[in-house]
């Protein structure tokens, strides 16, 4: 009978799928179709259980119809294997010396990020994981360190992670380790007394680091338009200060602060923010812009490039009592709106496009340039639990003021993009990944 195992697959990089894998070999009665569990836990709450999963089959078959697999949660993972050539099927091998799976080590080298080790002496199997951003320590490692404890646990393996300022935290305690002499790690040094075992804690740690970056990470880049030309920066200058002018003393707006106006030389429009903390999302995020560039001045063709930047409004849309930011509204100028595209579309044409790879969240955009934003505002005397809350801004009788919602701050003309970090020194733009010119 023909054998179909289904599986679920995941690459070295984030994508999860499922895999249904036909085998054209026939299984004989004296080797049946068997699951063996090499490890079997108790669940925990919060916790996955880990099983190695084989099955018993002839050399030739165990290449194709016995992959590496390991049971995580509810999903049966596995490891992508070669195309075969010439026809040829190499044996199934436990260890790390696979070639057939895992390719020549001396002829890959260098090139081979996270590649297990054994050690010949101790018998240890070792995995430097140093694909994975060292912000993501902090939920590997868990409140009082649960999150890393349980993985151990799971996986029968001992991780040791270095940290910045703090080399020797995993040193208490240790010894000599698990069968071998202390080395100090590159990152998180993944250390077990089986192939498998190690494998699939360096698979659990890069989904765990996923997480960590979905969920509890901040934006690190954004895709931003200056707008901090020297009549812009005069004029939202000259509106701070006619605004503090005007509501003073009694008639202070309320929640509104001196520290929560932007700098003058960050004034730019946002198109959206994005979570960059691989090395290969960067680079897809400059090739990204460096298509996006091309395809605007396509679209320009012909047009105008100038916009104008007049008005006000707030956010969130609807709750003026309770603002968190004040916007300029940015738009094209009157001698460019007979031109093909706004900038709106350009902007939407931005973000789609960035959406498509996956690096941003929204695919169109309010544009906007920000003037005042309460996040900046630190209270210190605010209770305690209570610091690090936005205080509410009362914008109600600013925007109905026509002489401020209306507010004419000028014009520019857009010439570049830029792939910024969320990083600046006062007095300066934000510092640039990469800048394209359109």
């Amino acid at each position: 009978m023909r054998i179909i195992s289904a599986a679920s697959y995941i690459s070295s990089t984030r994508f999860v799928g499922c895999l249904f894998l036909i085998s054209p070999f026939t299984c004989s009665s004296t080797a049946p179709f068997s699951f063996i569990n090499n490890k079997t836990k108790r669940r925990r709450r919060g916790r996955s259980c880990c099983k190695i999963i084989n099955m018993e089959m002839t050399d030739a078959d165990d290449f194709v119809c016995t992959p590496r697999m390991f049971l995580l949660d509810t999903c049966r993972y596995r490891s992508n294997l070669p195309p075969l050539e010439s026809g040829d099927v190499l044996p199934y091998n436990e260890g790390p010396d696979d070639m057939g799976l895992y390719g020549d080590a001396e002829e890959e080298g260098e090139g081979q990020e996270d590649r297990i080790v054994n050690d010949e002496e101790t018998g240890v199997f070792r995995c430097d994981v140093t694909s994975i951003p060292e912000a993501c320590y902090g939920g590997i490692i868990g409140r009082g360190g649960s999150t890393k404890k349980g993985l151990e646990s799971d996986t029968n393996t001992r991780i040791y992670i270095k940290q910045k300022n703090n080399s020797n935290s995993n040193r208490r305690g240790r010894g000599q380790g698990r069968g071998g002499l202390y080395r100090e790690p590159e990152g998180i040094l993944v250390e077990g007394k089986s192939y498998n075992d190690v494998e699939v804690c360096r698979t659990r740690l890069q989904l765990l680091a996923e997480e960590t970056i979905r969920t509890r990470l901040p934006p690190t880049h954004f895709i931003s338009v200056p707008l901090n030309t020297p009549q812009l920066k005069e004029r939202v200058t000259q509106f701070a200060n006619a605004l503090k002018t005007e509501y003073t003393g009694d008639t202070a707006i309320p929640g509104l602060f001196d520290d929560m106006f932007v700098d003058v030389a960050s004034f730019h429009v946002t198109v959206g923010v994005m979570k960059l903390y691989y090395k290969n999302d960067v680079d897809l995020a400059v090739r990204t812009l460096e298509e996006c560039a091309k395809e605007l001045t396509r679209m320009l063709e012909g047009g105008t490039r100038e916009v104008v930047v007049r008005g006000l409004s707030s956010f969130p849309p609807g709750k003026q009592a309770k603002s968190n930011q004040l916007w300029a509204k940015v738009a094209s100028s009157s001698s460019s709106t007979s031109s093909a595209c706004t900038f709106q579309d350009l902007m939407n044409t931005i973000a789609s496009e960035f959406h498509s790879k996956g690096l941003m969240d929204n695919e169109t955009v309010e544009v906007h340039a920000t003037i005042v934003n309460n996040k900046h505002h630190k209270d210190r005397g605010q209770q305690r639990g209570q610091r690090g809350r936005r205080i509410p801004i009362d914008l109600r009788e600013v925007l109905a003021n026509s002489d401020f919602c209306d507010y004419e701050f000028g014009t520019t003309s857009i010439s570049s993009l830029h792939l910024s970090k969320m990083k600046r020194q006062k007095g300066e733009f934000y510092d640039a990944e990469h800048t394209v010119t359109i």
